[in-house]
Order: C-alpha cells, then sequence, then structure tokens
C-alpha cells in the first residue's frame, strides 16, 4: 500500500486537539500514514512531528493533489465552515465537522460531504477510507457530478439577468441622441 495522506484545511485554533486524535487512530491501524496540515493562520500552532504542513498562505494546489482524503477546518468550532469546493473540484472525498452552518448550501449541492462529530468520528472514517479505494472514489467522483449537476443553468440565468442590461446599453450607444439612462 502507497503512503496514504489526509489533509486538513483551513483550520482554526480549537479544532486540533480533534484533528490530533483522529491522526492518531488512524496511526494506529495505519502507521505510515501522514497528515497534511493547512491552517488557517499557519503561524498559530505547534508543530508536531511526523506531519506535513503548509506555512503559508495561497496556493493549496499541492496539498489537494497528495491529498487521498481532506477534511475542511472550520467545522470543530462554531465558525461555520470553509470552502468545500476546492476539495470537490480536485475530486477528493471530503469531510467536514458539525458546524457547517455558513457553508450548508454547498455541501447540499455536492451531496457526498462525509459529516463526522469528532476527532475520534473522524478517525475512524479515515480508516474507513482509506482501507476502500475504490469507495473513496466514488465518493468523490459522486461529489463532484452532485455539485456540477447542480450548477448546469447558472450561466444561462446569468445571461437571462444581464441580457436586457447589455441590450440596454447597446440601444444607447446606437442612438446617441437618446440621453436618457
Amino acid at each position: 500500500m502507497n503512503k496514504l495522506t489526509w489533509v486538513a484545511v483551513s483550520t482554526h485554533e480549537g479544532e486540533y486537539e480533534e484533528l490530533f486524535l483522529a491522526h492518531r487512530i488512524v496511526q494506529a491501524s495505519l502507521p505510515g500514514t501522514k497528515l497534511a496540515l493547512c491552517p488557517r493562520h499557519p503561524k498559530t500552532i505547534s508543530k508536531v512531528p511526523d506531519m506535513i504542513y503548509n506555512e503559508t498562505l495561497g496556493n493549496m494546489d499541492p496539498y489537494f493533489q497528495m491529498a487521498d482524503i481532506v477534511f475542511v477546518g472550520g467545522t470543530f468550532i462554531p465558525l461555520g465552515g470553509h470552502n468545500v469546493l476546492e476539495p470537490v473540484s480536485y475530486k477528493k472525498p471530503t469531510l467536514v465537522g458539525p458546524y457547517t452552518d455558513k457553508i450548508e448550501d454547498l455541501i447540499e449541492a455536492c451531496g457526498g460531504i462525509i459529516r463526522v462529530q469528532n476527532g475520534e468520528e473522524l478517525g475512524q472514517k479515515l480508516i474507513e477510507l482509506f482501507l476502500n479505494a475504490s469507495k473513496r472514489q466514488a465518493i468523490a467522483d459522486a461529489c463532484y457530478a452532485s455539485f456540477m449537476k447542480s450548477r448546469e443553468g447558472v450561466l444561462e440565468s446569468y445571461l437571462d439577468l444581464i441580457s436586457p442590461i447589455i441590450e440596454r446599453r447597446m440601444s444607447r450607444s446606437s442612438n446617441p441622441g437618446n440621453s436618457a439612462r
């Protein structure tokens, strides 16, 4: 089995205890599994051995690419969550904690995002997914497809909204004597 990696993105103080508990649970069953931690505010965390740290803000691409599974932070504390669309767009199975009030619409649009209540449940779910690559991929593909389907017609909706504005402006520019706005 290749080295398995889970990535915790946009994490905050108050979440690390749960994340480290989950990682200890995973390590007990699957030694060598890696956690890449990408805190929302990188300077706020003390390093723990055997983890990968993103100490910069910005480009998350390398972390999403290396991930087998992604946990989205801001969801183990009453913050409301962060962007779940990034890991979904990389076709990664995505997990969140119980506090997701700011991202419920995105979770609903993605349809297969897994919600866990605490670090122990996160650890068990990670093991389950790590041990079943086809299930991991099926969940990721389903989330991606569900999100894409939920966005069908969005461009047409925007065009319907802005077409009358564009037509009015074009009409005014072709009739320079009409100065009414």
